[in-house]
């Protein structure tokens, strides 16, 4: 994928509650198609303020972008699958060698084990549930913002229990697109989206 050109990395590890600017030797942000899983691999050299730094596999870690003029543009988040530890060839520098997957990957692996029905609530509360399968504080998935869901949008009881994430997360995006083909049939101007393309799980 391209990259800003002018600004600076800003990175956030969520699982070890920790930010910081990385000086990269090398970074890698590939994705087949905007569905598809989104593969980092990077090398994190450890100098600086950046010495003391840990990283473990499963650690959850957000890429952003700093442009000039402080906008911050998010390009990848997800969880880290290889950890290794290097250094810099001809260098005593540290250096922790990365590879990780977006959440896409989560969606088809995590099963919903609650038995308790969710009981009718705003479809903004269920999406929060839904995704708090992740542990992962997360309103972004595979590069959609999800967080701008209708707020007064009410889902109806359902009982999620054996499904996959990606099974439910479907299951919310039908009922979301059912309710607003209804609404538009009220009032002809009510669209799902500002582009009027119909809300998709991820």
């Amino acid at each position: 994928m391209a990259y800003p050109e002018r600004g600076a990395w800003y990175w956030r590890n969520i699982s070890r509650d920790f930010q910081f600017y990385p000086r990269l030797s090398s970074v890698s942000i590939k994705q087949e198609h905007p569905s598809a899983l989104a593969n980092l691999d990077c090398e994190v050299v450890l100098d600086g303020d950046n010495a003391g730094l840990v990283f473990a596999v499963e650690d959850q870690v957000e890429a952003l972008f700093t442009k000039a003029g402080g906008t911050q543009v998010p390009l990848w988040r997800g969880h880290l699958k290889a950890v290794e530890e290097s250094s810099l060839e001809g260098e005593q520098t540290g250096v922790f060698v990365l590879s990780g997957q977006d959440y896409t990957a989560k969606l088809d692996d995590a099963i919903i084990r609650r038995r308790k029905e969710r009981k009718g609530e705003s479809a903004r509360r269920r999406i929060r549930w839904l995704l708090n399968q992740l542990k992962a504080n997360v309103w972004t998935l595979d590069g959609t913002d999800i967080s701008g869901v209708p707020a007064g949008v009410f889902m109806e009881r359902y009982d999620y229990f054996g499904m996959t994430l990606a099974e439910a997360l479907q299951q919310v995006a039908d009922e979301l697109n059912a309710l607003l083909r209804r609404l538009r049939q009220c009032v002809p101007h009510v669209q799902d989206r500002d582009d009027g393309g119909t809300v998709q799980p991820r």
